[in-house]
């Protein structure tokens, strides 16, 4: 790695510090093998990573270039979004549209790996009763055809869970929880502010908000 990056030994290894800081800011871990690395965590935990890396929106992507499909089949997710996005009874912003591409793109690259994501049977009881949830089954639907992957239904469930998260974000809207939007909105603005105090860094970010609220709202 040290050859092929122009540097010099100890300066990999002193990278791979931060890298490892960033993992388990993710839940995940950096094992040494005998001849590389590989990061392990739950699969929700390296999909997360995946999208963060891949996505263009992240100051990430610049430094290291993912691709999770290539540029025909990433056009393929675009159309596909684009579509159920017409049938969502709330527009879904640029950020969000972007971040269910990429959500997508990297679900489809690890369900051909053979890694699937599971969902709790009863937070997915929850979702089935929402609107958005068909919207987001039909996405994977017309999806499963043309890039020929076999997409299961915690999937779904998962693409459910973004749509709802930019629906809240967007609108500020209760999205099936007794929890008023206001104070889930407050609860988590006081995370962010907490957690970057302990963290000692700014964590005033607009995808990191959305993200937070879509996470609690099925928790609470």
């Amino acid at each position: 790695l040290a050859d092929e990056l122009f540097v010099s030994r100890r300066t990999v290894v002193e990278d791979l510090k931060g890298v490892e800081e960033w993992l388990e800011q993710r839940g995940l871990r950096l094992r040494r093998l005998p001849h590389g690395m590989v990061a392990e965590g739950s699969e929700s935990g390296v999909r997360q990573a995946l999208v963060e890396l891949a996505s263009p929106s992240r100051s990430t992507a610049s430094f290291f270039p993912i691709q999770p499909l290539p540029a025909d089949e990433m056009a393929t997710i675009e159309q596909a979004v684009l579509s159920a996005a017409q049938r969502l009874p709330f527009e879904l912003a640029d950020v969000a549209f972007q971040a269910l591409v990429y959500h997508l793109s990297v679900a489809v690259m690890r369900l051909r790996a053979g890694y699937d994501i599971v969902m709790d049977p009863a937070q997915m009881a929850e979702l089935t009763q929402c609107p958005e949830w068909e919207v987001a089954c039909e996405l994977t639907r017309q999806l499963a055809g043309p890039l020929r992957v076999s997409i299961p239904s915690g999937e779904c469930g998962y693409v459910t869970l973004h749509l709802l998260g930019a629906k809240a974000v967007r609108e500020r809207e209760p999205v099936g929880s007794a929890v008023p939007e206001a104070a889930l909105v407050e609860a988590a603005e006081a995370f962010v502010s907490v957690a970057g105090a302990q963290l000692g860094v700014s964590l005033a970010d607009e995808d990191l908000f959305r993200g937070l609220l879509l996470h609690l709202r099925p928790a609470i």
